[in-house]
């Protein structure tokens, strides 16, 4: 009975997960622009296999940070952007500030965080999470060109933060996550991403699932923090 209450949580906790990476997705990407109205709390939890309390707060964390606007009556629709400044440390306001990071700012916050959030992952990622990001390494082994096998390794390293369970450091890396998409970003980091950088951070990949699926703490947060070095040293050169 235990083991299958554990089994539900993991399951509903994967579910949430990959809510929030559905909705931030389709919002990052322009599939739903300005005034989409979102799917009703009961079809989410429907597709996602998790309770509608558990929607409303993934729902709720969204409008907190003025994504998408929630209208008792008429439903939940996707923000339009506000030519009012944003209050003093809102949401919106720290994204704002964000606005000035360089990319050399970004690299070493992710130094800071994600080999952090790897050591978490080791302790708690399930054998069906490590099969998922097996199934991304393979994925991006398949990639037919390099923007899609950058969106793969976004979600590689995304879904890997989720599967540390610590929801504050996950929000911290999808914050930085998104700063990559600005173009000032974008154009550094596609000169930097060669064939050959491509391949080897696919070994990395790899070498990390291996290091999680092991256990292995120290070997995992020190694969991270070399392949991150390794990328950031790419950027430049």
């Amino acid at each position: 009975m235990a083991q299958d209450a554990l089994d539900a949580l993991m399951r509903r906790t994967e579910g949430e997960e990959s809510l929030r990476r559905e909705i931030e997705s389709r919002l990052n990407g322009g599939e739903w622009p300005a005034q989409t109205r979102l799917p009703t709390e009961r079809a989410l939890a429907e597709a996602f296999g998790i309770g509608r309390a558990r929607v409303r707060r993934i729902l709720e964390d969204f409008e907190r940070a003025g994504r998408i606007v929630r209208n008792v009556g008429r439903g939940t629709f996707v923000a339009e952007a506000s030519p009012v400044p944003p209050a003093e440390g809102s949401p919106a306001a720290l994204a704002a500030d964000m606005e000035e990071v360089s990319p050399e700012d970004l690299m070493e916050a992710r130094l800071l965080i994600e080999p952090q959030l790897v050591g978490l992952a080791v302790r708690r990622a399930s054998p069906s999470e490590i099969m998922q990001l097996r199934d991304l390494v393979a994925q991006g082994e398949r990639a037919g060109s390099m923007a899609e096998f950058e969106r793969i390794d976004h979600d590689f390293h995304d879904m890997l933060a989720g599967f540390a369970r610590n929801a504050f450091l996950a929000g911290m890396l999808r914050s930085i996550q998104s700063l990559r998409r600005a173009p000032a970003w974008g154009g550094l980091r596609r000169r930097g991403l060669t064939e050959d950088r491509r391949r080897r951070y696919q070994v990395q990949h790899a070498a990390l699932v291996e290091a999680i699926e092991a256990r292995d703490h120290e070997g995992a947060c020190d694969l991270m923090r070399r392949h991150l070095e390794e990328v950031r040293g790419n950027l430049w050169l």
